[in-house]
């Protein structure tokens, strides 16, 4: 029996899914976890990924197990020592980055499956499409459709994720909830009661991003923000590690805005789960929103919509399409991409995504 038929056959014990970072990512790749039990119920299934990350799995009842490592080399070292002790035989690379490849290689797991990129695919004994979509075809989609879509590739499960139309791809079910979050519900009521009614609800607020590009002028948040409150809605800027500043400038400039106090992912995701709705760029923080049915409206202008949204009527993209985005956060002094968008383009998104 090779490798693969043992995956079929259920001859699998211990079990290795691989993505380092990012919050939205590891949010995003719940469903496989999922499949992977269901398919392997008495199998170990163990989580390696960034320390930092790893509040992200917290509740999550199909692991056994989070393997955290830090990202310089005497982590990655020390991880491998671990994973190599486990002795795995499955590997799942979800990142398939020159990092995580070689890294899912030296855990010494029988059989190694990573996406195909061409440069590291020595690291893998089986390697499945990035970006498939039903049939194996590559195409941009939602990352957790796409998520979905590997244990059908690996013959885990039977179906077609979208039913190989549009209008099918649209009523997927996104509402799957945050584990983390619902350890903290307690400590989110009490701070949400704390802040009375403003009538509407709460509005999320999201600032901050890792790439600049991806960044939106802070006085149009701050703009924003008024607008809200015009609309009956009380601003909460969320923010996180590095992102304090933006926060303090923004509610500066809004005082109908509130900072929320610093927090872990456990706590943002109960906060967002008390929201109406939640606008900014594309972030973790959005697809924590999506995962627990908040409506969101997010700008784009570096990334693809395509692969980072959901694109249906609650979830609203506003995205310029200009001919030299998405660029993957590329090099840009301009970035006329974000800042060509206006708080009243914003705005009309959110009646449309809560109406």
């Amino acid at each position: 029996m090779n490798a693969m038929e043992s995956l079929r056959t259920g001859d699998i014990r211990k079990i290795l899914i691989v993505r380092f970072h990012s919050l939205g990512d590891i949010a995003l790749s719940i469903p496989i976890i999922h499949s992977l039990r269901r398919r392997f119920p008495e199998a170990g299934i163990s989580y390696l990924c960034f320390s930092r990350y790893a509040e992200a799995l917290k509740g999550v009842g199909e692991i056994d197990d989070v393997i955290t490592m830090e990202g310089d080399v005497a982590g990655m070292i020390s991880a491998v020592r671990r994973l190599r002790k486990e002795k795995f035989d499955l590997a799942l690379d979800l990142l398939s980055s020159p990092g995580s490849g070689p890294v899912t290689w030296l855990s010494g797991a029988s059989l190694r499956i990573g996406m195909d990129t061409g440069r590291h695919n020595w690291c893998y004994s089986h390697v499945l499409p990035r970006g498939s979509a039903s049939g194996g075809r590559s195409a941009a989609r939602y990352t957790m459709d796409a998520n979905r879509e590997i244990p059908l590739l690996l013959g885990l499960e039977e179906g077609r994720p979208d039913g190989g139309t549009e209008r099918c791809e649209r009523v997927r079910n996104y509402d799957i909830g945050f584990p983390p979050a619902l350890a903290e519900e307690s400590w989110a009521e009490k701070y949400f009661n704390g802040l009375g009614d403003p009538g509407r609800g709460f509005a999320g607020l999201v600032p901050g991003s890792k790439c600049r590009l991806k960044s939106w002028p802070e006085e149009n948040f701050a703009r924003l923000a008024g607008m809200l409150d015009d609309e009956g809605f009380r601003p909460l800027v969320l923010w996180g590690p590095g992102e304090e500043g933006a926060a303090d400038r923004i509610t500066a400039s809004a005082p109908a805005a509130v900072k929320v106090p610093p927090m872990g992912i456990a706590r943002l995701g109960a906060v967002i789960k008390r929201l109406a709705v939640l606008a900014g760029i594309d972030s973790g923080p959005k697809h924590v929103a999506v995962m627990q049915g908040i409506p969101t409206v997010t700008l784009f202008g570096p990334t693809d919509p395509r692969v980072w949204d959901p694109m249906t009527e609650r979830h609203r993209v506003i995205f310029r399409n200009l001919p030299c985005s998405p660029c993957g956060c590329g090099k840009c002094a301009a970035n006329v991409c974000m800042s060509g968008i206006t708080p009243g383009e914003v705005i009309e998104e959110i009646r449309l995504a809560v109406r």
